[in-house]
C-alpha cells in the first residue's frame, strides 16, 4: 500500500483509542463542601480520511468548464464566421485600402504642387543669356572701348547689375562676350552666341573644311574600297605632308558625322 494510507490508517486508530478512553474525574465549582460531577473530555477534532491520489478540491475546480467561455481560447468562445460575415470582412478591407490609396495619392500630389509653387524658376539657358549681354552691350551702352569696359561702374559693372548677375562669378564671363560682340561688330557681321560653344570640346584631327584630307577619304570611299583601305590611303597622304597616321576610327568618325556621307 502507499505510504500515505498507512499514515492515514493510524491516525485514524490513534483517534478511535483516545475516544474509547475512560473520563479523568474533574472537580466541579465547590458547593457545600459537596463533589461536583465529572464531565466528560472534549471529544479530538475528526479528520476527512481522503484518498491521496484523488482528484483535490482545487484541481476540480480548475478543471471544471468555465462560465465565461468568451475569454478563453476554445471552441465555443470564438464561434466560426459565416461565409457572408468573411464577405463583409473582405469587401470592408478593400475598401479601407482603396481609401488609404487614393489619400496617399493625393497627399503627393499637393506636396507636388507645393514644392512646383515655392521652387524658384529654372535656369536660363547660358546661349539667351550671353545674347542678352550682348543686346545689352550695343543697344544700352552704344559699344564703348575695351578701355572704358573694367574698373568700378565700368560697362561691365554695370551691365551686371542691370541683369542681376553675380560680378565674382560672371565678370570674366561678361568680358568674353563683350569681345566677342567687339570683334563680331569689326568684322562687320552679328554676334553668334554660340560660336564659342561649338568651338568648345576636343579638337577633330580631320576637319570638314579641310578639302585635301576630305578629299582623299572620300574619294577612297567612292571608289568602294572601304574603311581600311581609305584609312591606309590617308595615312600615306599625311605623311608625305609629315603628319602622324591615324587610326580606321578617326576615319570613320569623320565619315559618320561629314554631311555629304549618306548612311
Amino acid at each position: 500500500r502507499h505510504p500515505a494510507v498507512d499514515m492515514v490508517l493510524t491516525r485514524k486508530r490513534q483517534a478511535q483509542s483516545v475516544s474509547r478512553a475512560e473520563p479523568q474525574p474533574v472537580l466541579g465549582q465547590e458547593s457545600g463542601g459537596g463533589v461536583g460531577t465529572p464531565q466528560p473530555p472534549p471529544s479530538a477534532k475528526k479528520r476527512r480520511i481522503r484518498d491521496p491520489l484523488a482528484v483535490t478540491r482545487r484541481q476540480a475546480r480548475h478543471a471544471a468548464p468555465s462560465q465565461h467561455a468568451q475569454f478563453y481560447l476554445v471552441k465555443q468562445g470564438l464561434p466560426a464566421r459565416t461565409t457572408e460575415q468573411k464577405a463583409a470582412l473582405s469587401a470592408r478591407g478593400r475598401k479601407m485600402a482603396a481609401v488609404k490609396k487614393a489619400r496617399k495619392k493625393a497627399y503627393e500630389q499637393s506636396k507636388r504642387k507645393s514644392q512646383g509653387r515655392t521652387r524658384p524658376p529654372g535656369r536660363v539657358p547660358a546661349a539667351m543669356t550671353r545674347a542678352a549681354i550682348a543686346e545689352h552691350f550695343t543697344r544700352v551702352e552704344g559699344s564703348p572701348p575695351e578701355k572704358e569696359w573694367g574698373g568700378r561702374g565700368g560697362t561691365i559693372s554695370r551691365i551686371c547689375d542691370a541683369m542681376v548677375l553675380d560680378k565674382r562669378t560672371n565678370w570674366m564671363r561678361v568680358r568674353r562676350v563683350l569681345e566677342d560682340t567687339a570683334a563680331a561688330q569689326k568684322a562687320g557681321g552679328v554676334y553668334d552666341p554660340h560660336a564659342r560653344a561649338r568651338n568648345r570640346g576636343r579638337k577633330r584631327i580631320i576637319a570638314h573644311d579641310d578639302s585635301e584630307q576630305a578629299k582623299v577619304i572620300l574619294d577612297a570611299l567612292e571608289s568602294g574600297i572601304g574603311l581600311a583601305n581609305a584609312t591606309m590611303a590617308l595615312n600615306t597622304f599625311r605623311q608625305g605632308r609629315g603628319l602622324p597616321s591615324v587610326s580606321k576610327s578617326t576615319v570613320q568618325r569623320f565619315v559618320s558625322h561629314h554631311p555629304c556621307v549618306e548612311d
